[in-house]
């Protein structure tokens, strides 16, 4: 469930960006999700090698579209991420700097 990830991921970086700098739990969580983003292309792509009989010359349509979708959904996650992040430090006065400045 793709939205359901979408909404955790940015719900722990709101959160945890209140409380501590918003750049640091950007490069705190961008790994995890391009780990999880490449693994789930990886797998889609080995998926749709086994249903085609193995040969890798020539990639089914489908799973073409299916690649695209996870990489549209990584972009999508990374925006999230950043965007989350940025709202969470705006929240406190710890989050982000210009906030202690005023």
């Amino acid at each position: 469930q793709p939205g359901l990830l979408l909404f955790a991921t940015m719900l722990l970086c709101w959160f945890l960006s209140m409380f501590i700098n918003t750049v640091a739990v950007t490069l705190m969580i961008t790994p995890f999700a391009v780990g999880l983003m490449n693994a789930t292309e990886e797998n889609q792509r080995n998926s749709a090698l086994e249903s085609d009989g193995g040969s890798e010359s020539s990639d089914t349509a489908a799973g073409k579209v299916l690649v695209n979708e996870i990489q549209r959904f990584s972009r999508g996650l990374m925006l999230g991420i950043a965007y989350s992040s940025t709202t969470g430090g705006i929240a406190t006065l710890t989050g982000s700097i210009p906030n202690r400045i005023l």
